[in-house]
């Protein structure tokens, strides 16, 4: 018996890749791209699993693909503060200004509107728009700021190389057994950090794994 669309959207929102990968070879439709819903890479993006993203990007599933509002992958990244998946998606050809249709929500609206910093540097670098506006007339830096995030908005309001090989590594602020902190306060357990950002370190995804206790 086939899989059911929710089972395989459970399987992806809880990060189980093997899983997935067998019900691929078995021939079942993993990418969920019908019917202008969210598909297999929308979920695996807003959940923040970059190996399942990578994954579904290396099976066909579109990098710009846009639900019935025109919601992509990128804006699920962007407004969860996976700056490493976003950059994954620009780099497959995602495009950084597209507006969700009524809200008029590009990715950095999202970004801003959370206050996901390194997001916001990404996208900035790799050719976001800072002028265009959402459906309450506001540009990505209005938007941060009615939020409150003032220093988001001073970020997107300043000049912008956009030149990724000009993004640096965030700072780590504190470290202690099993607690790392970066600059702008994102917290792990665990960190993988790189010049698009820090993200928490999937030992599942990349087959690692330390003896406990020991550093």
């Amino acid at each position: 018996m086939s899989t059911t669309r929710p089972e395989i959207e459970a399987m992806i929102v809880r990060g189980d890749l093997a899983g997935l990968q067998i019900k691929h070879q078995l021939s079942e439709p993993v990418l969920l791209d019908m019917d202008g819903g969210l598909t297999a890479l929308h979920l695996a993006c807003a959940s923040g699993h970059a190996g399942m993203a990578t994954w579904l990007l290396g099976i066909g599933a579109d990098a710009d693909s846009r639900r019935h509002n025109t919601f992509t992958p990128l804006h699920a990244a962007a407004m969860n503060g996976h700056c490493m998946i976003v950059d994954l998606l620009l780099s497959a050809g995602a495009d950084p200004n597209v507006q969700t249709t009524p809200q008029g929500y590009v990715p950095l609206h999202s970004a801003a509107w959370a206050g996901h910093d390194a997001t916001v540097r990404v996208l900035l670098a790799r050719g976001a728009r800072t002028d265009l506006r959402n459906h309450r007339g506001e540009t990505p830096a209005e938007t941060a700021r009615r939020q409150g995030r003032t220093e988001t908005a001073r970020l997107i309001g300043q000049p912008h190389e956009t030149n990724a090989g000009d993004l640096r590594s965030p700072q780590i602020t504190r470290f202690e057994w099993g607690r790392i902190e970066v600059v702008g306060g994102d917290a792990f357990k665990d960190a993988r950090l790189a010049p698009v950002g820090a993200e928490a370190w999937d030992w599942r995804r990349t087959g690692t794994r330390h003896a406990p206790g020991r550093y």
